[in-house]
């Protein structure tokens, strides 16, 4: 008993560590940014190793220092991983939300299914059913890369980035529990990631019982 409390503890301590770095170390890199015309990838692969370590697995599923500029802009703007700061990535989506407008009947085809299939772990619906400033923002990317051209693959790359953005401990939670289940946290797809399964309230709960934490 007392060693499965240690255990438990530990893996508490090292994803607070983890994520309290990554944190402060977006706010720094966001602030450096300003409206850099810097590219980035579209969409950030998670690569890890079989038989990797729990501290690899928490450091593979955070974005990393280079998906903080995002590879498009906002009304001349360069998007960045960021919230809580003027100008900030979260506040653009939000604003996308409301100034994009899809005329295309394809693209709005697009969107529904998108928006009825991507969750997000604030809540068990999908972000078409939700009212939350994440579920309105992730909306609005939705829309912009639409319009931009983007194909559903790699929106959903796009998401799944700002949702570990928002939620690094249920992603991080998401990531330990699979491996001790047996399945590489890279080998699962961007649409399971962001499926119920893996993405919401209920699932994170599953998980953290699970994992005893």
């Amino acid at each position: 008993m007392q060693k499965t409390q240690k255990i438990k503890g530990m893996i508490n301590n090292m994803m607070l560590v983890v994520i309290l770095l990554f944190l402060a170390n977006q706010y720094f890199v966001s602030q450096a940014v300003g409206s850099s015309s810097l590219g980035g990838s579209r969409g950030s692969k998670i690569q890890l190793r079989d038989n990797a370590g729990e501290g690899e697995i928490i450091a593979a599923i955070l974005p990393k220092d280079s998906d903080t500029v995002r590879p498009y802009t906002w009304q001349g703007q360069q998007v960045t991983l960021s919230a809580g700061t003027p100008g900030n990535g979260y506040d653009m989506l939000v604003a996308m939300n409301k100034s994009v407008n899809l005329v295309d009947e394809s693209q709005k085809s697009r969107f529904s299914d998108l928006s009825n299939t991507i969750y997000h772990p604030c809540c068990d619906v999908p972000i078409g059913s939700c009212g939350c400033k994440h579920a309105v923002a992730a909306r609005g990317l939705v829309k912009y890369l639409l319009a931009e051209g983007y194909t559903d693959e790699q929106i959903k790359d796009e998401v799944f980035v700002w949702n570990r953005y928002w939620w690094p401990k249920h992603y991080a939670t998401a990531a330990i529990y699979l491996n001790s289940q047996g399945t590489n946290p890279a080998s699962v797809s961007v649409s399971d990631w962001l499926g119920s399964k893996l993405s919401t309230v209920r699932a994170g709960r599953k998980m953290r019982a699970a994992l005893g934490t």
